[in-house]
């Protein structure tokens, strides 16, 4: 960290702390990932490889860029581009939900960086406000949208083969598609598409309200199962939705 000058927190969450610092050679300003626990952790070397070599495959526009990562004194540093704000404190800002022309704006940005993603077959799987960062735009009025860019590779994962299963245990409880509240392992490139038309991350309201995760199940269980001329497939999710509205 001799390079760089700390100049306040961004945020903390479960596995570190951002830390918004100053490059002492050139002056710009980043977002530094400090890692809590040491490099010995299966778990923090594991998740941060994961997401170095998701964030170097995945360069574009939309997606935030890696611009080093390095080991000191047995803890892990991740040091990305410094955006401004991310969707949670632009919601807060508009107590109400967004505008609609908005939504549009950053349903758009959000799309390009899920579609580059989904062509290197890789899932995010944790799509949610928090994890959606932008620059606002100069426009005084808020009128249009700022640059948005999609963050957090932690849980992203590079989708299987076959018949391989992954695990259910991924992304926010809030944002979590109905086949993962029903522990479904056998999932794809839907989940994200879930979580981009997810009412919460552009209005701030949910439709699953739960302290806990089997709360959020019982809930996903009572909607209304479709009907059986709708598809004539089905996923996890439904056929579990299906039997559990059939009578006895």
């Amino acid at each position: 960290m001799n390079k760089y000058e700390v100049v306040g927190v961004v945020g903390e969450g479960a596995y570190g702390v951002v830390l918004k610092c100053r490059n002492k050679e050139t002056s710009e300003i980043v977002a530094v990932k400090k890692f809590k626990e040491s490099d010995e952790d299966e778990i923090v070397r594991k998740t941060t490889l994961r997401e170095v070599k998701m964030l170097r495959s995945l360069r574009q526009e939309n997606i935030v860029s890696l611009k080093e990562a390095f080991r000191r004194k047995q803890k892990l540093y991740l040091v990305f581009e410094y955006v401004e704000k991310n969707l949670l404190e632009i919601l807060e800002e508009h107590p109400s939900g967004l505008p609609l022309e908005l939504v549009r704006q950053y349903v758009h940005q959000l799309t390009r960086a899920v579609a580059w993603c989904h062509q290197h077959n890789i899932v995010h799987r944790d799509i949610k406000p928090e994890n959606l960062l932008i620059n606002p735009a100069p426009d005084a009025a808020g009128a249009t949208a700022g640059h948005l860019k999609l963050c957090d590779f932690g849980f992203a994962r590079t989708l299987p083969k076959g018949d391989q299963s992954i695990t259910d245990y991924v992304s926010t409880r809030w944002y979590r598609t109905p086949e993962l509240l029903l522990g479904c392992t056998h999932y794809g490139k839907g989940i994200d598409m879930w979580a981009i038309s997810w009412p919460s991350s552009w209005t701030g309201s949910r439709f699953f309200r739960a302290r806990a995760t089997s709360t959020s199940s019982t809930s996903s269980r009572s909607c209304s199962a479709p009907s059986r001329r709708s598809s004539t497939t089905c996923s996890c999710a439904t056929r579990a939705l299906s039997a559990s509205s059939s009578p006895t």
